[in-house]
């Protein structure tokens, strides 16, 4: 896969195109309207109103058909754009990945725990469409293994999309209350906060008042003083 083309990456994720290119179709109508846009050169003008299947079909002829260099630069563009709109996942594989090499780019395998790790929390995190579009165009060094049964579990929710149903997948429930749990962990966050902030709030108006009442308490002594 480190090694593989973007002719092979967009061959392997070809049942997953339109997936992709509905996730950047913004980006590409925007690249499109540009004087000199790129795309337009190497894709030609988009007509009006073009759907997602055309599209991805498209772009697909000029990436894995034609073995030209203009090719891999679109399928480069294409992956740069798609996995800068998949943020937190370059940041998860990232933040995982810096733990075993500072050079994690020089990686050839991982360590078959840490993969396990790392595959496991994300697919339950981001699904397993989006881990293995992003596992492809990133050149993860996963196993073989470990990309086919990614491939599958991909396959499976792709065609839950469609559906309207729910993939059967081992990790959906887990997936699911992972994610009730993560809000949970947001809502109580933010209300320790807010409570945090308005202690804060308290303290200093109690202060305030403290040196008022000093204040007062120091005026009704001179009084005092004075009348004597």
């Amino acid at each position: 896969m480190t090694e593989s083309a973007y002719r092979g990456k967009f061959s392997l994720l070809q049942p997953f195109a339109e997936e992709i290119f509905r996730a950047i179709k913004k980006e590409i109508k925007s690249e499109m309207a540009g004087k000199n846009s790129m795309l337009r050169k190497k894709v030609g003008v988009l007509p009006n109103g073009v759907e997602t299947k055309e599209l991805s079909s498209l772009f697909l002829k000029n990436i894995i058909t034609e073995e030209t260099e203009e090719g891999e630069e679109l399928g480069e563009w294409v992956a740069s754009v798609w996995i800068n709109k998949r943020g937190e996942i370059f940041k998860s594989f990232h933040n995982a990945l810096s733990k075993i090499s500072d050079r994690y780019d020089t990686l050839t395998s991982l360590p078959e725990e840490v993969e396990k790790q790392i595959f496991e929390k994300a697919v339950s995190d981001f699904g397993a469409l989006d881990t293995y579009i992003f596992a492809v165009l990133n050149s993860v060094v996963f196993s073989e293994k470990t990309f086919e049964k990614l491939a599958k579990f991909a396959q499976t929710e792709a065609e839950g999309k469609k559906t309207g149903k729910e993939g059967d997948l081992a990790f959906s429930v887990e997936k699911a209350q992972k994610n009730f749990e993560r809000q949970i962990e947001k809502i109580i966050e933010k209300y320790e906060n807010r409570l945090l902030g308005v202690t804060k709030r308290h303290q200093m108006e109690v202060a305030g008042y403290r040196k008022q009442i000093s204040g007062l308490q120091k005026k009704l002594d001179e009084v005092h003083a004075g009348s004597r």
